[in-house]
């Protein structure tokens, strides 16, 4: 999937809060999405447009959230991250934390970056970004 630079450091500006939020309720799992809702809200470019967190996808954009493409961490809610234990929380937040790190080496890669178009801000250039690499 083509990316542009700019959604691709939303994508993991989302991926940190979700990473973040996971790490501090990791004692009271029960609180983890309602500090996702309090930081989504916080995260808002317009606070009109907050939307609600049903699950982790609502915190992607738009362009993920279209795809025909699912995940187990797009679609989880609060209900299957309560059912699914300690160490399958911990095995979600270290599959965030792998991506965010590939989002790195994704952004520090500027030879790997294409602008169509002259004079195209830094923000829109495009990348191709593998499904697999996808939250």
């Amino acid at each position: 999937m083509l990316l542009t630079k700019n959604q691709l450091s939303d994508l993991a500006a989302a991926l940190k809060v979700i990473l973040e939020k996971g790490e501090q309720s990791r004692l009271s799992p029960q609180d983890f999405f309602g500090q996702l809702r309090s930081a989504a809200a916080a995260m808002a470019r317009d606070p009109s447009q907050v939307r609600t967190v049903g699950n982790l996808g609502d915190l992607m954009g738009e362009y993920i959230q279209d795809l025909p493409y699912r995940s187990q961490i797009l679609g989880l809610g609060e209900a299957e991250w309560l059912a699914m234990g300690p160490s399958a929380q911990r095995e979600i937040l270290d599959t965030v934390e792998a991506k965010l790190r590939l989002y790195a080496e994704y952004d520090a890669s500027s030879q790997l970056w294409v602008s169509f178009g002259e004079g195209a801000a830094p923000g829109d250039s495009y990348f191709p970004v593998p499904l697999e690499a996808l939250p």
